[in-house]
């Protein structure tokens, strides 16, 4: 293949200069990750993907269907953290010890394909460049499959640059089973192929790429026959935007996201100067390593334009081959190492910066998981209001939204030790016997409800619970002796 980069016979000194780079990569993502070692479930995590997991090991694994999802979403990562349960015991220490191999992972396939393309520094560069990046720190401390999936895909996109179509097409397949979007990019490497006149007929690439949509069919399939929906259900069923507007209107806000958001214009910014470098010099910009790398995330990239639904965390799997493009570009641009390090170094601190930023203080609905470490405030107002709940209110009726649904109702979350009595705010009803609480915050559309509750009763604040700029309120409902008084 035209990106194939065969590394020289490796001597003493380059085994101990990668086993250095294997052990600092591997040494990092274990700091990063100690923090999260015990962190309650959050979020899609804790909605999704935990309460899946334990249906399936509690049922034996049959049918293989992942509950709690609108979406067909394969049952891969669910299962893992099953089978780890299964093996281990049950608990979030296991749980967060499926994810910790997936970020070293990851870093370890960008450390190889670039070294493979480029030399041992631009691997190295890259990996420390990926595992930076705030939205992938934000998913290493949760129990969800868009970090794996990146990993298991960075791996894949590894051995199809060295000539091992075969087990491309295999580990496409186990990341496409984690989540259908990684099947993307196998595509985007089918049309390359088809395009470039020296591999167009070369059927059995065209085979290996096919694998993972062999298994997302065979899935869906089964999938079918045991719920008898497809790809979608519910008020989530329509999966693709609408017209070509719609589309480039999300195409901007995905662009955003990638090109712009927690300083990764500085990902551009190099790009951009490594190409005004490249072509003063009288070289190609565009040559079919970088084009290989472009093509990548450029499938996954038209891919999520055209749903309908966008996290920041969807970005991720398109991720590797963009950070290593763009440092490609800039390690042909600056020859010299010092140079290329101090460059690298500087993005390195622009992402960092974005990590666990100040925020004000939430004064608007913020219906969508964070993106970056304030996920941590979070689930620490989270634990503290329900600590004081358990506490001080046990008998009480709780009333709230998503949220609270699992952090007050599902004990194996991390918030309580016992299920609490909480309720959808849409149910409210006076019960002059019972203690009411409502859960009052800014992130979940049912507390729009709750707020009208609050309102219509003349409810009043007991405690707030708040770190860095995220909130939680605890109100309690007057008595209807206590009302009919005022």
């Amino acid at each position: 293949m035209d990106v194939d980069e065969r590394p020289p016979n490796r001597g003493p000194h380059d085994r101990g200069a990668d086993g250095a780079a294997i052990v600092a990569i591997v040494v990092g993502a274990a700091i990063a990750w100690w923090p999260t070692r015990n962190l309650p479930y959050f979020w899609d995590g804790a909605g999704f993907v935990v309460d899946a997991a334990r249906d399936m090991l509690h049922s034996g694994f049959t049918p293989l269907i992942p509950t709690h999802a609108y979406f067909a979403h394969p049952p891969l990562f669910m299962a893992l953290v099953a089978l780890a349960w299964g093996a281990f015991g049950e608990s979030r220490e296991v749980a967060h010890a499926v994810v910790l191999p997936f970020l070293p992972i990851a870093m370890l396939a960008l450390y190889a394909l670039g070294r493979r393309l480029n030399g041992r520094l631009l691997g190295f560069a890259a990996a420390l460049a990926f595992g930076v990046l705030p939205p992938v720190l934000c998913e290493y401390g949760q129990i969800y499959f868009d970090l794996p999936m990146a990993a298991v895909t960075a791996c894949a996109i590894l051995a199809w640059t060295a000539r091992k179509p075969w087990v491309a097409g295999a580990l496409f397949a186990v990341a496409a089973l984690m989540k259908i979007p990684a099947a993307a990019v196998p595509a985007s490497l089918a049309v390359m192929v088809a395009l470039s006149a020296r591999t167009r007929r070369d059927w059995r690439s065209y085979a290996a790429l096919a694998m993972p949509f062999v298994a997302i069919g065979v899935w869906l399939v089964y999938h079918h026959a045991v719920t008898g929906w497809w790809l979608s259900t519910g008020p989530r069923s329509r999966l693709v935007l609408g017209g070509p507007r719609a589309i480039v209107d999300h195409a901007a806000i995905v662009g955003r996201v990638c090109f712009v958001a927690q300083r990764r214009w500085t990902l551009v910014v190099a790009a951009a100067a490594g190409a005004v470098v490249l072509h003063r010099r009288g070289e190609r910009v565009w040559e079919p390593r970088v084009g290989m790398l472009a093509g990548c995330f450029a499938g996954g990239f038209v891919f999520i334009a055209c749903t309908n639904e966008f996290l920041v965390r969807y970005i991720l799997f398109i991720m590797p081959p963009l950070v290593l493009g763009v440092l490609l570009v800039l390690r042909r641009a600056i020859v010299r190492p010092a140079l290329f390090a101090v460059a690298v170094a500087a993005i390195l601190g622009a992402q960092a910066t974005a990590w666990h930023p100040a925020l004000p203080r939430t004064s608007e609905f913020e219906v969508e998981p964070n993106d970056d470490l304030s996920y941590r405030d979070m689930i620490d107002v989270g634990v503290r209001a329900a600590g004081y709940v358990q506490r001080r209110h046990a008998r009480a009726e709780i009333y709230g939204g998503f949220h609270e649904r699992y952090e007050l109702g599902e004990p194996w979350q991390g918030y309580v030790d016992q299920p609490l009595d909480v309720r959808p705010c849409g149910v409210f009803e006076r019960h002059p016997a019972a203690e009411q609480l409502v859960y009052i915050h800014a992130y979940a559309p049912e507390q729009r409800v709750c707020r009208q509750v609050v309102e219509q009763t003349g409810a009043s604040a007991l405690r707030r619970f708040e770190s860095n700029g995220k909130w939680i309120e605890v109100w309690r409902v007057p008595a209807l002796q206590e009302a009919a008084g005022e």
